[in-house]
């Protein structure tokens, strides 16, 4: 039996968070955590970068799950005695004030390019750091999307459903990862390191990218 489309992505986005959480692990030379506070900002239901600091660093001091819909928390797939619930948003100050200047470590996986004043929603994680402290953030920085969407919003058969209907373009050409590099040393961030990589979900059949 063929999985939704849905399910493919949840489990895409459960990969791919493990892969950061191990990565960033690597990069910024993470072993004992055991005095550290974590931050996973847009947890999502799934909770999937949760899960991945939970798997590989069990012994964290806390890990404090961010999210602006509180619904989150009331449908989440995943409980731990560990975990701290917070429904805040990134972009709003004041929601998440409580915790400035008190995190060692801040991630974030799959959130940020739904933010559009991305530059407010760095500076207040900037704020959320201990001196010293570490963020990772996994984003997308391009899409097919947007362009799909303006290609057929120019064909007789589709102008009039599309006509004003077209979501803001949050995938500018020219913001990749030198534009993001220079935003967040901008900010006051230290030793930021961008990268940029290519990647294709490919859906196994037609029913499954019509689910």
């Amino acid at each position: 039996m063929a999985q939704s489309s849905l399910s493919l992505q949840t489990t895409e986005l459960h990969i791919s968070s493990t892969q950061f959480v191990k990565w960033c692990a690597k990069e910024f030379q993470w072993k004992d955590l055991s005095e550290d506070v974590i931050m996973d900002i847009g947890c999502g239901v799934e909770m999937n970068c949760c899960k991945a600091v939970l798997t590989q660093f069990p012994d964290v001091r806390a890990l404090i799950a961010v999210d602006k819909e509180s619904t989150v928390f009331e449908q989440a797939h995943f409980r731990d005695k560990e975990l701290i619930s917070c429904v805040g948003n990134i972009l709003e100050r004041d929601s998440l004030k409580m915790h400035e200047g008190k995190m060692n470590k801040i991630i974030s996986t799959n959130t940020f390019h739904h933010i559009d004043d991305k530059e407010m929603a760095f500076r207040n994680v900037y704020r959320l750091l201990k001196p010293g402290g570490e963020a990772g953030f996994l984003f997308v920085v391009n899409s097919w999307l947007y362009e799909f969407l303006t290609d057929l919003s120019e064909l007789p058969k589709y102008s009039a459903i599309l006509k004003g209907a077209l979501p803001e373009n949050l995938y500018p050409p020219d913001h990749g990862n030198q534009y993001y590099k220079e935003m967040l040393e901008k900010i006051g961030f230290k030793d930021v390191r961008a990268f940029e990589e290519e990647q294709r979900f490919c859906f196994p059949t037609d029913e499954c990218f019509k689910g």
